[in-house]
Order: C-alpha cells, then sequence, then structure tokens
C-alpha cells in the first residue's frame, strides 16, 4: 500500500511538473466592429492579428480553422460570438488556455483597437488599447496591439492557470 502511494505521488508531482511546462495556448476570436461602417476593417484585423501573434515564440496559436470547426460543431457561426461563456467553452475545448476578443471604433479621429486577454481557467482579464490615426496603416496599429497582447500573456502567465492545491502530509 506505501509503495502504492509513493508511486502515485510520484506520478502525480510529475504530471503537476509537465503541466506547468507545457507551452500557453491562445485563442484569437473575432474582433468585432463596434460602428457598421467598420467591419470590413475589422474583418482586416483579424488574420493581421493572427499572423502578428502566430510569430511570437513565447506562445502557440490555436489554429483559426480549429476554432471555426469547433464553433460549428458547438452551433455558433462564425460571425457574432458575443457571449464570452460560449467563447470560454469553444477555447477549453481546443485546449486554449487564453483567449482574445477584441473591439475596433473610431474615437476622435483615432482608429482604437481594444482587446481583452482572459485566463480560460481562471477568468482572470487585462486589457489593452492600441490607437492610431485614421491615416496610419493598420498593420502598425495591428503590430502594437500584438505586441501588447504578448507581454500581457509573458508577464501575467501565472494569473491564467488556477492555482494547484498542495495537499499536506497527513
Amino acid at each position: 500500500f506505501v509503495l502504492a502511494l509513493m508511486v502515485g505521488l510520484s506520478l502525480a508531482g510529475a504530471w503537476a511538473e509537465d503541466a506547468e511546462e507545457k507551452p500557453t495556448r491562445v485563442a484569437l476570436f473575432e474582433i468585432v466592429a463596434v460602428d457598421n461602417e467598420l467591419k470590413t476593417t475589422a474583418d482586416k484585423i483579424e488574420p493581421l492579428l493572427q499572423a502578428a501573434l502566430d510569430a511570437n515564440p513565447d506562445f502557440e496559436m490555436v489554429e483559426r480553422q480549429r476554432l471555426r470547426a469547433l464553433m460549428e460543431e458547438q452551433g455558433l457561426t462564425a460571425a457574432g460570438i458575443v457571449d464570452e461563456g460560449e467563447a470560454v467553452k469553444v477555447a477549453k475545448l481546443a485546449g486554449a488556455n487564453v483567449l482574445v476578443t477584441g473591439r475596433v471604433f473610431e474615437l476622435d479621429d483615432e482608429l482604437v483597437l481594444s482587446t481583452k486577454i482572459m485566463g480560460v481557467e481562471t477568468s482572470r482579464v487585462f486589457a489593452k488599447v492600441a490607437k492610431g490615426k485614421l491615416t496610419d496603416a493598420l498593420d502598425q496599429i495591428v503590430n502594437k496591439m500584438a505586441v501588447e497582447i504578448g507581454k500581457v500573456i509573458v508577464a501575467k502567465r501565472d494569473a491564467f492557470y488556477a492555482k494547484k492545491s498542495s495537499v499536506g502530509d497527513p
């Protein structure tokens, strides 16, 4: 019995170490245009942001096709996930630890990209905003946002994972 207990604890410890060493997986959900005039802009932001985040070696991105397939399985449309609970559910099914959603809108002659970076396990949310003039190249604003998202994911990594309870020695 004691040997079985020791082996079990050893395996549990190994599992915990493996879980900590796994890379952070990030799911990017749609960027929503607050105004209908910006829908085309929002549709351009998504692939640009996905590509910029894909280039970051500090985490893995969930493939957009995998997310779309899971959304279809769950009866959700690719356009218009509004309910964060449903988005979290799909992100969990995709194996993501972090969910990124966003909005784009105009404010005082600027294009504003606002994102939420949420821990799928913990629901901890961080927000980032990137702005640029309406005349600025869209990829510059998106790349600024990708850098900020990357910083949050790396710096706040522990906030995205549920704390493991340690069982004390009885």
